[in-house]
């Protein structure tokens, strides 16, 4: 992958060709010269198998109290999620919030709710988040 360059030859180093690439995924993020919105909603894509993880783990345990489910929820889903979120100068992160408001969703889905109480506040309350809505 370059930089501010054209130059796409290979990369000769102790006889062997390093190829040129658009793309590639390191420690699970997404890296190239798209811009940061779209690597951003790249790594979303990639989280995908991760949501589905966890609403798997919701089904499979559907008795297990509320703290447990939270705290799977923020250790292991939101880790994954927000995982190397510190690179992501942008301003613009609509597809990490709808992931995150979605499984936040899950979690407090749990619940018996009514329809008026999905909105962002309503939810974070009852999962008791109240403070947590700077994370992103």
């Amino acid at each position: 992958m370059t930089v501010h360059t054209r130059d796409t030859e290979p990369l000769v180093v102790h006889n062997i060709a390093i190829q040129h690439t658009r793309s590639y995924v390191y420690i699970g993020s997404p890296i190239s010269n798209a811009s940061i919105h779209k690597q951003v909603s790249e790594q979303m894509e990639l989280k995908q198998c991760q949501v589905r993880k966890f609403r798997s783990f919701l089904r499979k345990n559907n008795e297990a109290p509320f703290t447990v489910k939270k705290a799977v929820w923020d250790s292991a889903l939101n880790a994954s999620i927000l995982y190397s979120c510190e690179t992501w100068m942008t301003g613009s992160l609509k597809p990490v919030d709808q992931m995150y408001q979605h499984t936040l969703k899950d979690l407090v889905g749990q619940f018996s709710v009514s329809a008026d109480c999905h909105s962002k506040e309503s939810v974070r309350h009852r999962a008791g988040l109240l403070h947590d809505a700077t994370r992103l």
